[in-house]
């Protein structure tokens, strides 16, 4: 048989709502996480950006030697070829 409690006067006064605000920590939780997440994009994004500047300015520093190099050896190759038609006219 089936019992139907049609009665709702048997609830206890502590099941009672407080009448202090209710506190949502999982919200909370949320936004500090995602919080934490923006910060550690925001500082990987600066930390990559730093990288690349270091990169940048070491491979411009390359390329300047290389250039550098290439006009001392312009001139070297310049002399050699001096000296090969010196000797083509000597011989």
């Amino acid at each position: 048989m089936i019992k139907i409690n049609l009665l709702g006067a048997d609830t206890p006064r502590a099941s009672r709502k407080s009448r202090l605000p209710q506190v949502n920590l999982k919200g909370q939780q949320v936004v500090i996480g995602c919080g934490l997440i923006l910060l550690a994009s925001a500082g990987l994004i600066g930390w990559r950006f730093y990288q690349l500047g270091a990169e940048s300015m070491q491979l411009d520093a390359d390329i300047s030697s290389a250039q550098q190099e290439t006009a001392r050896l312009h001139s070297i190759i310049g002399e050699v070829q001096k000296f090969e038609q010196r000797r083509t006219q000597l011989q």
